[in-house]
């Protein structure tokens, strides 16, 4: 205990048998040490330096490699303009085959001037192998296009795409080696 605390008990004790003022005890003084803050500045630039660190860990062990993209799900801009173009037309061919009761041909299509398959470039060879199937073979890209509308109005319409010639196989139901591109709503 220091001298300054002891000389302050023994004030205390001396006027504790003295009635007390209004104000308090009659005739004590009391000294008040002012916090400076020192022992609270510490506990919250700790709590501050875990709240950053604990962050800063959390942040480290949570990235993740940001998954790289398929190069054959891109689609340049003709590409793009090929899907809205194919994904209107089939309303227009579902329209036909409900009117008629035939799926249209390629030729009907063009005659119609239903985009794409009318085209005053003509970069698309188109086929239709089957019924409610319509195979889009580019003539200077590599990307063919596959429209395959099934007979049922209730079902939707699926438009795929390929980064390759398909070759001999041209199926309408065999479409693993294909990219579903849009689904009709």
């Amino acid at each position: 205990m220091t001298s300054y605390s002891k000389e302050y008990l023994q004030r205390d004790e001396r006027q504790s048998d003295q009635p007390a003022g209004p104000g308090g005890s009659a005739g004590e003084i009391q000294i008040i040490h002012p916090l400076n803050g020192q022992q609270e500045t510490r506990w919250c630039l700790l709590a501050l330096l875990l709240i950053l660190l604990a962050g800063g860990t959390g942040i480290w062990f949570n990235q993740t490699i940001p998954p790289e993209k398929s190069s054959h799900l891109e689609l340049n801009t003709q590409d793009k303009a090929m899907l809205t173009s194919l994904s209107n037309a089939i309303t227009e061919i579902r329209f036909l085959q409900q009117t008629d009761n035939l799926w249209p041909d390629i030729k009907t299509l063009e005659e119609m001037m239903i985009p794409p398959f009318h085209s005053v470039t003509a970069d698309y060879q188109w086929q239709m192998p089957d019924r409610g199937c319509y195979l889009g073979i580019a003539l200077q890209t590599r990307t063919t296009f596959l429209l395959v509308i099934p007979e049922s109005s209730q079902s939707p319409g699926h438009i795929y795409t390929r980064q390759s010639d398909p070759g001999k196989h041209q199926s309408c139901h065999e479409t693993e080696h294909w990219q579903l591109q849009i689904t009709e709503f």
